[in-house]
């Protein structure tokens, strides 16, 4: 779960339901989520299942999984992820501000996908990043292949694969 209440609208609904009013995912869970029953917990889940449909990082990495496309999600760093010597911009920060769902089978041939992501309180939009440059919009303002991407990118993409390979970070952000 707690890798769940990452999707902070996910967290603010739990926690709403819940009667509580906790900002902080390791504080709910020390101070109360770990002290409800199964029973408590599936009230709460089953109430969340009757809201509108909620797209959420897990949507996307299901997504990504389903059409086989690889998908980096950009979006704030999670508190408590930075250091005070990390340096706005570099590959560190980078890495704790996006999370990269890649495709299943044979990625390298995939499209991939560029979303931003912003939450506020009990919505998450997630917005496509395209080139602008090239009106209208068609094929060729997206990523088809693996070598089409920017060498910044593939980077990036590059330093997620070895974080995931040693499992040193959770795929949900």
């Amino acid at each position: 779960m707690k890798t769940l209440f990452k999707d902070k609208v996910l967290f603010n609904l739990y926690v709403e339901l819940s009667g509580k009013t906790y900002t902080n995912v390791n504080i709910y869970m020390e101070k109360y989520y770990n002290y409800l029953t199964n029973k408590e917990k599936l009230r709460i889940i089953e109430e969340i299942a009757k809201k509108p449909f909620i797209i959420n990082d897990l949507v996307i990495l299901t997504m990504s999984e389903i059409l086989n496309i690889s998908i980096l999600i950009i979006h704030r760093a999670i508190y408590g992820t930075t250091k005070d010597q990390d340096i706005r911009g570099d590959i560190e920060d980078l890495i704790v501000s996006s999370t990269f769902c890649k495709a299943p089978n044979n990625f390298h041939n995939r499209p991939l996908l560029i979303l931003f992501k912003i939450s506020k309180d009990y919505i998450t939009k997630y917005h496509l990043v395209f080139n602008k440059e090239i009106i209208p919009p068609n094929s060729k303002s997206f990523y088809l292949k693996y070598n089409e991407i920017q060498d910044e990118i593939k980077d990036l993409l590059e330093e997620h694969l070895k974080l995931d390979k040693n499992k040193t970070i959770p795929l949900l952000k």
